[in-house]
């Protein structure tokens, strides 16, 4: 836990997160005081660039708090960039089994994800991309991501159209991308191309 904050947390990610020089990671989480919550965070990604949220990082960093008793509860609050996250810790054996996150209601107001398109709500979109048309729902869940329902998964070149949304002018600050295909009422199956590190639980989110 960092009493203040530490000085280039981006170099420092990119080198600890670098699987060639060491144990190697997806992100560095620097824990930090706070006067708003029970702890804040600030989390890079293994290119250096800042995340704002990220549902994975949260529930490792509850299980965290908890087992180095820093907090010994079993509701604990963080402060993201993105908002307080409210955490449910479920205990067994003074150890934490699981981690329920409220994620919060998803944003869908272009203009604070955000997205160059116009509309109020970017929901089946059509664009351009690479030559080939898609059609985008854009969502918000502390962190931007482009939604795209395909009636085939496995025919997507996500490495090669994965970036080609990350880096597009459309988005000012990149995008996560999911590809999703619906199986059933309960049940989607996706593909993810996201910024900076493997997908994630906000994703997932985002999807549904």
């Amino acid at each position: 836990m960092f009493p203040a904050e530490y000085s280039h947390p981006e170099s420092l990610s990119i080198y600890l997160s670098d699987r060639h020089y060491g144990i190697g990671g997806d992100w560095i989480v620097l824990i930090c005081p706070t006067d708003r919550a029970d702890a804040k965070i600030q989390m890079f990604n293994l290119d250096g660039s800042e995340g704002k949220m990220s549902g994975n990082v949260l529930t490792c960093i509850g299980k965290y708090i908890y087992e180095n008793k820093i907090k010994v509860k079993d509701q604990i609050s963080i402060e993201t960039s993105s908002g307080i996250k409210k955490l449910k810790l479920y205990i067994q054996n003074d150890k934490v089994d699981s981690v329920c996150v409220d994620m919060g209601p998803a944003e869908l107001n272009p203009k604070k994800i955000p997205v160059k398109l116009p509309g109020q709500e970017i929901v089946n979109q059509p664009v351009i991309m690479d030559g080939k048309g898609y059609h985008i729902t854009f969502v918000s869940m502390g962190n931007p991501h482009c939604v795209i329902f395909s009636d085939s998964l496995e025919s997507i070149n996500i490495d090669l159209i994965g970036p080609a949304f990350e880096y597009s002018p459309l988005f000012p600050e990149r995008v996560n991308v999911e590809f999703v295909t619906v199986i059933d009422q309960n049940t989607l199956k996706m593909r993810v191309w996201e910024r900076g590190n493997p997908g994630g639980r906000t994703g997932a989110c985002a999807g549904v």
